[in-house]
């Protein structure tokens, strides 16, 4: 098994591509709604 660290950044920028997987989306969109961010 992997291990991976993640460091906070100042800028992060992308695009995400949902699965097409419902269960998987569904996933995605409710952890997207309960995190965090800060606008720059």
């Amino acid at each position: 098994m992997k291990s991976f660290t993640v460091k906070p950044t100042s800028r992060l920028s992308g695009e995400i591509v949902l699965p097409g997987d419902k269960s998987i989306a569904h996933r995605c969109v409710m952890a997207g709604a309960i995190s965090t961010a800060k606008q720059v």
